[in-house]
């Protein structure tokens, strides 16, 4: 049933995406030509919300899409170091101080490079959002023997089940934000859940959905006023 409806929602948004498209490229051109000040402000308001929907229908498309995963040995430093790089200017923008926490003896962690850095990326920008004020935001990578049944709010169903036995790679993404309101904990991986004014709702979706197809779990813990931290565990042996 629901795979059904997974390939229901990704027929309708490519049916979506080809209209938009024109749309999308018309406007764009009407905002460039329109010189009276009213009527651009129309045609940059028109270019904004398609735009906005364009996003909305990828991640539909992202989310309702099989996940194929590419994974080999990868280096997760490597991989946080780049996420950070590429979002430097936005921290430095919001006046957020990066912390890295690396354990020398990480080996290589099995995985889907662009997945995984997709995931980190999300995170990190949703910890941005959190901290309005400037903070500090802490990446920390370890080893740690797995937890058999990864504890996050709400249902287990949310994390992917891994070996007592199993050594896994942590990262733990900590804020010095706002936290989130403990009526939102068993809601935050369900999609289209969101309390931003902007976006979809499907990004912590989407970052489990690739999390566990990597037969890994992602928590979070979150004190109001005072943080939250996001971990992600990734097995060493899949």
């Amino acid at each position: 049933m629901l795979s059904a409806l997974g390939e229901m929602a990704a027929g309708v948004a490519h049916e979506i995406k080809n209209p938009l498209n024109a749309i999308q490229g018309f406007s764009m051109r009407l905002s460039s030509k329109v010189q009276e000040p009213s009527l651009k402000k129309y045609a940059d308001t028109i270019v904004q919300e398609v735009q906005r929907l364009d996003t909305i229908i990828n991640d539909v498309l992202e989310y309702s899409r099989t996940t194929k995963l590419s994974k080999k040995p990868e280096d997760f430093k490597k991989l946080v170091d780049e996420v950070v790089q590429f979002a430097e200017e936005k921290f430095e923008k919001a006046g957020i101080r990066i912390v890295r926490e690396y354990d020398p003896d990480l080996p290589l962690v099995p995985m889907d490079y662009n997945k995984i850095k997709q995931v980190i990326l999300n995170l990190a920008l949703n910890a941005v959002h959190a901290m309005s004020g400037g903070g500090t935001l802490t990446f920390k990578l370890s080893v740690a023997d797995a937890l058999g049944d990864a504890e996050t709010p709400g249902s287990k169903d949310w994390v992917a089940h891994v070996f007592l036995d199993q050594k896994v790679a942590v990262l733990a993404i900590t804020d010095t934000g706002s936290g989130i309101a403990p009526e939102n904990m068993s809601k935050l991986f369900h999609p289209f859940f969101t309390t931003k004014t902007t976006g979809t709702g499907l990004g912590l979706s989407i970052c489990h959905k690739l999390i566990e197809s990597h037969g890994g779990t992602i928590s979070v813990q979150s004190v109001v006023g005072t943080g939250t931290t996001f971990s992600v565990q990734l097995p060493l042996d899949a």
